[in-house]
């Protein structure tokens, strides 16, 4: 089970910090095997750096607030994904994007953490959703403060 909740709680928040950042997700689903999937609907290459990082890094996010980390925790962006993604910068500028993008996925996952928890707790129950089934649909709340322009 261990793998599966992680996987699930991997998918849910993905899905979660992308339906933030107002991509839609079609489909997400998980294997016993730990693996698991989403299909956007729309790719987030066209956030801010930032931004992207923290759509990246969602499934880490929850699994890390939800203490689900797999056995083996390779899940999730490798070191090289994150790389690929960056336009050539100095290690300075890499490391204050991917923290950044790792604080703002972490934010958005704490303050949804009940939506990450009904979407990864269905996964667990039926392996696959499309989102379009999910009822009621996710309800994002906004983890970025009125008086902030974080976002």
């Amino acid at each position: 089970m261990g793998d599966l909740s992680s996987a699930a709680y991997r998918e849910a928040g993905y899905a979660v910090v992308a339906a933030s950042y107002k991509i839609r997700i079609a489909e997400i689903w998980i294997n016993e095997d730990g693996s698991g999937g989403a299909t956007p609907l729309l790719s987030h290459s066209h956030l801010e750096p930032i931004d992207r990082f923290a759509v990246l890094f969602g499934g880490a996010a929850a699994q890390a607030h939800f203490d689900t980390w797999p056995e083996d925790p390779m899940g999730g962006p490798t070191y090289s994904q994150i790389i690929d993604s960056l336009l050539p910068m100095t290690e300075a500028e890499r490391f204050f994007l991917v923290n950044t993008g790792k604080e703002r996925a972490t934010k958005i996952v704490v303050t949804n953490r009940l939506e990450v928890k009904r979407l990864a707790n269905y996964l667990i129950e039926r392996r696959s959703i499309h989102m379009d089934e999910f009822d009621p649909p996710l309800r994002i709340r906004d983890a970025v403060s009125p008086e902030s322009n974080e976002r």
